[in-house]
């Protein structure tokens, strides 16, 4: 987890890059807070959400964040699992390949649960990919034969019954649907 320090630093040397040489006219201030929210009853958690940076680093608050929505709901293990590899595979696609490097993003992850239902949804701003257009990975072929590529989109898919893509604005949104008696 970074510390406040560093994501004012990483923030400040990115505004700095983005304005090049020209002269600043005003003072910069920047605030950075934690939130932390108290929750009093199960129901509150069935929908929760998200926001990471564009950094492998952030695999480990994704999981987190994961095992405890499923322990929070009441999901089994192989479940929470499934819905953990396929956001991590969607969410480490975006990081390793939606942006400049040495460009700060956010990724928001968004997971609710209805009825039997539990929606994921990953939205980041990087270019445009569509995971679904992707021609599905030879897994048939030793590994030295096979592309690099595709087989992190297959791991997603094969984790969840449904995924959708959608580009709206600059934004990616890959939804994703698992009925909790589908494991």
């Amino acid at each position: 987890e970074k510390s406040a320090k560093t994501i004012v630093k990483t923030v400040l040397k990115n505004v700095e890059a983005f304005a090049k040489s020209q002269p600043r006219f005003d003072d910069i201030t920047m605030l950075c807070l934690r939130f932390a929210p108290t929750y009093s009853t199960a129901k509150e958690f069935t929908n929760r959400s998200l926001v990471l940076v564009n950094e492998l680093s952030e695999i480990e608050k994704l999981t987190h964040f994961v095992l405890r929505y499923g322990e929070q709901n009441h999901l089994d293990k192989p479940f929470v699992n499934d819905i953990n590899l396929a956001l991590e595979e969607i969410f480490t696609n975006a990081v390793m390949y939606g942006f400049e490097p040495g460009t700060l993003h956010t990724i928001l992850i968004e997971v609710d649960l209805k009825n039997d239902l539990v929606q994921l949804k990953v939205e980041d701003d990087g270019s445009p990919f569509n995971p679904l257009a992707l021609q599905k990975a030879d897994v048939s072929s030793s590994l030295e034969k096979r592309p690099v590529g595709g087989l992190g989109v297959l791991l997603a898919r094969n984790s969840v019954d449904e995924m959708d893509y959608e580009r709206s604005g600059n934004k990616n949104i890959v939804t994703m649907k698992k009925r909790i008696n589908s494991h």
